[in-house]
């Protein structure tokens, strides 16, 4: 039967019931299309409103949800037929699904999801646990009710005429061109207003306004309160695939050559720790989620033994300016530079000139550089950035002779590619600290986890409540990288390594495979994930006597501290952080989201205290010292400056 739009009413009553609704509430079919995208982008905000600061009907998002809805449904009625049917149920299931992706990565990550996150999503899914999905139940319900409004909507859209008025398709055709219009209109005034307001490197305002956020696009949470789904969704895919970033290379160049000039007198000052390890061997350890509560004479007698016997900076923290932790601190402790937030593709570090990371200058040095993880080289793309970074090789778990890959106390078998070539500089990952923190993981955990039973007992945490079971694996866990350094210092010592070489050990991230962050939160005695972030750092030589630094250190200062104290040859002043010796270390540390810490105030976008003067300068110090390490990354900066 030809389905037409002059069907009489007497007509309509021959058919069967179905049809007839469906001819009948035919026109309904557009509003129901729009009312499905309203409710999928509304009811997000709404779920998470606590997150945000910008309030849940505010202008700019509210713009943002109207147009994007009327655009896609402008879209829809345009399409002919079958085509518009698969149409719209495509279009709503993927930001449903986003939606709930965005979901499970604020569940594990306090941040949601980002298509920069996607280029290390495949490592993340080899560790994926069920432990992890605590996505909230109303949140699934209105994607699920969104794509059911969407299939009620098709359904009726199959009662449409198969061939449109002209005047109905013009109609169609222009809303979509305003709704375009408007988006452009809404994100170019905000562009225009966050330029005005916080520029590069030199103002940051007390209270980032939505104009700034969106402007700066970094913080993804605030972003996504501002943009909300659809336009979030849009503009980070631009980001992220650098067509936002596609700017004149000589005026960015021009840029951080001023920036960098403003730096000149800061860096670079010897003082008492100059070159004290020059010509030294380095092993250097990244610890796999080690937090600092883990490290105790009961839980990890050896990494405590050896902490005793270094130089302690009882006050580090490793700030997670991206998902992909292990991965975030890796890079920017072995160069000296943050990861971005977003806009930034895996080429970045693969195809960049890393000509100043630290194996590149050891090996300058005439050492030998190699790198040593459990994991395969796939992961994180290590076989690769690893060699861009300038490691000669990087080794695994079955190079390295290990009978399992998650046990830590097999790295001990590699020992000897650690030590191959002197003058050394190695870098090794441990793994085993890795979560979740349940049986899944027995075969770290079985071996150790009576003793730590017993050793949480002691201290205290009892009882077979979900946080406890976690506690305790989380220890076993420990004590697992913990026989791997007990093994290596023994080594050390009977190999007589030990007389000229230091060891350098830190951690990725504090320990966030613990699922209930409020009882981590209780566990260290701090009010918020930014300040969880403090972690372990030490480094240990046998001739340097032991000493605590209580100053606020972070990541960041590993690189120019090590550079100092090996004698490396490199301007440190072309890197944002601060040799921790050399006397003029700001003693603050800087958050993802420019959020900031020295040790009596955190500075984050829902500060509710006075702002102060003081506190605008240092807004701005960080704002500007931020964008100038991320800019010199996304520019391939030390190419140009190094004419390579």
């Amino acid at each position: 039967m030809s389905k037409t739009k002059d069907n009489t009413p007497a007509e309509i009553r021959k058919l069967s019931l179905a049809v007839q609704l469906r001819l009948r509430l035919e026109p309904l079919y557009l509003p129901l299309c729009f009312l499905s995208f309203v409710i999928l982008d509304l009811s997000f905000r709404y779920i998470y409103d606590f997150v945000f600061t910008t309030g849940l009907l505010s202008y700019y998002p509210m713009m943002f949800t109207f147009f994007w809805s009327l655009l896609m449904t402008c879209v829809i009625g345009v399409i002919p037929g079958v085509a518009k049917r698969i149409t719209m149920m495509v279009i709503v299931s993927i930001y449903a699904i986003f939606n709930i992706a965005h979901a499970v990565g604020f569940t594990i990550f306090n941040n949601f999801f980002s298509f920069a996150d996607l280029t290390y999503l495949g490592n993340g899914i080899k560790f994926f646990s069920f432990t992890y999905l605590k996505v909230r139940k109303l949140l699934v319900f209105t994607a699920f009710f969104s794509v059911f409004i969407m299939g009620f909507a098709a359904w009726l859209s199959a009662a449409e005429s198969r061939t449109k008025m002209k005047t109905e398709v013009i109609s169609y055709v222009a809303g979509a061109l305003v709704s375009a219009c408007a988006i452009l209109v809404i994100h170019s005034t905000l562009m225009e207003q966050g330029a005005t307001s916080q520029m590069s490197w030199s103002v940051a305002s007390a209270e980032e306004t939505e104009s700034v956020i969106y402007a700066d696009f970094t913080d993804v949470n605030q972003s996504m309160g501002v943009s909300g789904i659809y336009q979030f969704t849009v503009r980070d895919l631009i980001k992220t695939s650098g067509l936002e970033e596609w700017i004149e290379k000589s005026s960015i160049y021009a840029e951080l050559d001023a920036a960098y000039a403003e730096r000149e007198d800061r860096h670079n000052i010897p003082n008492e720790m100059t070159g004290v390890f020059e010509g030294k061997n380095l092993i250097y350890i990244m610890l796999e989620s080690i937090d600092t509560w883990m490290i105790d004479e009961d839980y990890m007698p050896e990494l405590y033994s050896l902490q005793q016997k270094s130089i302690n900076f009882a006050n580090h923290y490793t700030p997670l300016f991206i998902n992909a932790g292990t991965f975030n601190t890796e890079f920017t402790a072995l160069t000296g530079v943050l990861t971005p937030t977003s806009g930034t593709r895996k080429s970045t570090y693969t195809a960049n000139c890393f000509s100043w990371s630290l194996p590149s200058l050891f090996k300058e040095k005439g050492y030998a550089a190699n790198s040593f993880h459990s994991a395969e080289p796939s992961i994180y793309d290590r076989g690769n950035i690893h060699r861009a970074i300038g490691f000669e090789e990087y080794h695994c778990w079955y190079n390295l002779g290990m009978g399992h890959y998650m046990k830590d106390s097999h790295l001990i078998n590699g020992f000897d590619k650690i030590v191959a070539q002197e003058p050394f500089f190695s870098f090794v990952i441990t793994f085993s600290g890795h979560g979740p923190y349940t049986e899944e993981m027995g075969t770290i955990s079985e071996p150790h986890l009576q003793r730590a039973i017993d050793a949480a007992n002691s201290k205290g945490i009892t009882g077979e409540d979900k946080n406890s079971l976690e506690y305790y694996h989380a220890i076993a866990h420990a004590m697992e990288t913990d026989a791997f350094i007990g093994q290596l210092m023994e080594k050390l010592e009977e190999s007589g390594f030990i007389e000229d070489t230091v060891v350098i050990l830190f951690s990725d991230h504090y320990a966030k495979y613990m699922s209930d962050t409020e009882y981590l939160l209780k566990i260290k005695g701090v009010s918020n994930t930014d300040l969880l972030c403090n972690t372990p750092f030490i480094i240990y030589s046998k001739d340097m006597e032991p000493r605590e630094i209580s100053m606020i250190t972070s990541t960041i200062d590993i690189f120019p501290t090590v550079v100092n104290m090996f004698g490396l040859d490199v301007d440190l002043k072309y890197f944002i952080g601060d040799d921790i010796f050399g006397g003029n270390h700001p003693g603050y540390v800087m958050f993802r989201g420019y959020s900031w810490y020295d040790g009596v105030t955190y500075y984050s976008a829902d500060y509710g205290d006075e702002v102060t003067e003081e506190i605008l300068e240092r807004n701005a110090e960080v704002v500007g010292r931020v964008n100038l390490s991320w800019d010199t990354l996304k520019s391939d900066y030390f190419r140009y400056l190094l004419g390579k």
